[in-house]
C-alpha cells in the first residue's frame, strides 16, 4: 500500500513540475486526431556545411523560404545571403553557440525539443478539432547569432499566410547562457520568458490571430484588453494543462499580486476613476498593453500588460456566465463592448 502511495505521489510530483498547476482537464481525445508535425532543422543543416558551394546548396534548397522574410534579403551584393552564412558556420564563437543549443535541445538526458515539439503537436491536434480545415504551420529552427548575423529582434518569426514559424533556438536557451542577450533589446523582464517552456505558447497566441475577429475601428482600450483576452483563452484552450505563467509570461508572484483582492480592486477602480476604459489614446493603450516591469502610473505591483489580464478575466467570466458558447463563436465575436457588459466584470 505504501509502496502505490509512494508512486502515485511521484506522478503528480511530476506532473505539477511541468505543468505548474494542480489540477488540469483536457476535454479533448487529441489521440483520435490525425497530424503530422513537420520540423526542418536548419541549423544543422547549415553547420554540416563544409565550403561556400555547400551553403549555396543550402540556400538554394530552402530558397522560397529565404524569400519570405525581408532579413534575410542583402542590402548589398557584397553582404550576400551566402557571404554570410558561410562567415557564421567559420565563426568559432557561432560553433560554440551552436554547440550549446544542441546541448540545451537536443542532449539524450536534459534536451528540450522533444518536449516542445510535443507541446506543438498537442496544440495543433487541438486547433484541428476546433477548425477541422487547420493545417499545422512548418516549423523551421535555426540559430541567428543573437541577432548578430540578422539584425534586430529575431527570437520567432511566424509567417500566418504561408503557414511558416522560424524560431531562433539560441535565443532560447534560458538561464546559464553563455552568451547573453542584448539587455537593451532584451531587458531582464522579457529574458526571463526566453526559456524553452515558452516557445509553443509564444507561437499559438500570434497564430490566434487567424481566427480572433475584431473591429477595426474599435480602438478603445476595452477593445485591446478584449481581444487579448480572446488571444489568451485560445491559447488556453489549445494548450488546457499549461500554467499561466507560461501563458502571460509572469511570474507566479506577478499573478499572486494580481489576484489579491485589494491590489486588483485599487488597479480596477484607477482606471475607471481616469476614465481609461474607453479611451482611444494611444498613451494609455501603450501604457496597459505594452512590455514594461511595472505600471509606474499605478504601483510596483501592477506588472506591465496588465490589460492583457484584465481582458483574460473579462473573457473568464464571460464564458462562465455563457457555458453553452463555443470557442469559435466567442472568436467571431467583435462588439466587445457587449462582451464586457454581459461579463459583469468590476475588478474581480
Amino acid at each position: 500500500m505504501q509502496k502505490i502511495w509512494f508512486i502515485l505521489l511521484l506522478c503528480v510530483a511530476m506532473y505539477g513540475c511541468r505543468q505548474g498547476e494542480d489540477t488540469c482537464q483536457d476535454n479533448i481525445d487529441t489521440s483520435k486526431i490525425p497530424l503530422k508535425l513537420q520540423v526542418v532543422r536548419l541549423e544543422d543543416e547549415l553547420f554540416a556545411c563544409k565550403s561556400k558551394k555547400d551553403v549555396q546548396l543550402f540556400i538554394a534548397k530552402y530558397d522560397t523560404l529565404f524569400r519570405r522574410y525581408d532579413r534575410f534579403t542583402p542590402k548589398k551584393p557584397a553582404d550576400s545571403l551566402q557571404n554570410r552564412l558561410w562567415e557564421m558556420v567559420q565563426n568559432k564563437y557561432m560553433d560554440t553557440l551552436y554547440k550549446d543549443v544542441k546541448e540545451r535541445f537536443d542532449s539524450p538526458k536534459t534536451g528540450k525539443w522533444k518536449q516542445v515539439q510535443q507541446d506543438f503537436e498537442l496544440a495543433f491536434k487541438h486547433i484541428k478539432h476546433y477548425y477541422p480545415d487547420f493545417k499545422p504551420f512548418t516549423v523551421y529552427t535555426t540559430i541567428t547569432g543573437l541577432g548578430s548575423f540578422w539584425g534586430g529582434r529575431q527570437d520567432i518569426e511566424i509567417d500566418l499566410r504561408n503557414k511558416t514559424i522560424i524560431i531562433s533556438l539560441e535565443m532560447y536557451h534560458g538561464e546559464k547562457r553563455r552568451y547573453a542577450l542584448n539587455p537593451k533589446m532584451y531587458p531582464a523582464y522579457i529574458a526571463k520568458r526566453l526559456t524553452p517552456e515558452y516557445i509553443a505558447p509564444s507561437c499559438i497566441l500570434q497564430l490566434s490571430e487567424l481566427y480572433n475577429k475584431g473591429d477595426e475601428k474599435d480602438r478603445t482600450l476595452i477593445a485591446d484588453m478584449i481581444g487579448a483576452g480572446k488571444a489568451y483563452s485560445f491559447v488556453k484552450d489549445m494548450m488546457p494543462c499549461l500554467p499561466d505563467t507560461l501563458l502571460t509570461g509572469y511570474t507566479q508572484k506577478d499573478i499572486n499580486n494580481l489576484k489579491d483582492k485589494e491590489n486588483r480592486e485599487y488597479i480596477w477602480n484607477y482606471l475607471i476613476e481616469k476614465k481609461y476604459i474607453f479611451s482611444t489614446s494611444q498613451m494609455v493603450n501603450k501604457n496597459f498593453m505594452g512590455e514594461t516591469p511595472y505600471i509606474t502610473e499605478i504601483n510596483q505591483r501592477c506588472p506591465g500588460r496588465v490589460g492583457w489580464w484584465i481582458g483574460y478575466r473579462i473573457i473568464q467570466k464571460y464564458r462562465k456566465k455563457f457555458p453553452d458558447l463555443t470557442l469559435r463563436d466567442l472568436m467571431n465575436k467583435t462588439n466587445t463592448r457587449a462582451i464586457f457588459e454581459a461579463s459583469g466584470y468590476n475588478g474581480d
